[in-house]
């Protein structure tokens, strides 16, 4: 047998290993080859263990559908300025334990689409928000606490300028008014000054049965 081909069947033999929990197969079955009823299986503790995580399911109503409009506020002075509108589609996702965002706007005559994943980190005490976009490259995910309902969810990420290798911090900051309106606001952190300047915001209301009926009959 050559070489090549016992490394290979050490490769199998190692996946076919991974891939079966500790305590299953022969160990964990009867004479008549069913499962014994006092050995629980592997699989279904770790999913006992991990349920959805409370601080999660407290952000819960944001589940629907909603129209969004995108603001540009990197201009200071507190003016804001439309860039587009569109419209998002909130879940849960993988059994309650994260919340998946689908968002389309209409820019520059075209749709654009982002993605976005919320969930709770129980081991770090963390929210993370994964968030992919058309409009930016790669896959960005920002961590932190905070009360969406009180002062905001303050979620921080950090990266290096490609260009200048200084550390660039930016905010996104969820904040729910009521059950029909919740905002997502970006800000990046000057390096001289120390501020955390505004620079876009996109905001969210819930649509209503009334608004897609406007929409349909081209109202809207």
């Amino acid at each position: 047998m050559s070489l090549r081909i016992c490394t290979t069947c050490t490769l199998l033999l190692s996946l076919a290993a991974c891939g079966t929990p500790a305590n299953s197969g022969v160990a964990n079955r009867g004479a008549t080859g069913e499962p014994r009823a006092d050995e629980s299986n592997p699989w279904e503790t770790r999913l006992e263990l991990a349920p959805p995580s409370e601080d999660l399911m407290r952000l819960s109503e944001l589940v629907g559908e909603w129209d969004v409009v995108l603001e540009d506020l990197s201009q200071g002075a507190g003016a804001a300025r439309e860039v587009a509108r569109g419209s998002a589609t909130i879940r849960t996702s993988l059994g309650g334990r994260y919340l998946a965002w689908d968002t389309s706007f209409e820019l520059a005559d075209r749709v654009v689409s982002a993605h976005g994943r919320l969930g709770f980190d129980e081991s770090h005490d963390v929210f993370q928000f994964l968030w992919l976009s058309e409009l930016a490259p790669g896959m960005r995910i920002a961590s932190g606490r905070g009360d969406a309902h009180r002062g905001g969810l303050v979620l921080e990420i950090s990266e290096r300028d490609p260009d200048t290798g200084a550390l660039l911090r930016a905010r996104t900051v969820l904040k729910i008014e009521d059950a029909d309106h919740f905002s997502l606001s970006q800000l990046g952190l000057d390096p001289l000054e120390g501020d955390w300047l505004p620079q876009q915001r996109t905001l969210y209301v819930r649509r209503t049965s009334s608004t897609a009926a406007q929409e349909a009959s081209g109202q809207g």
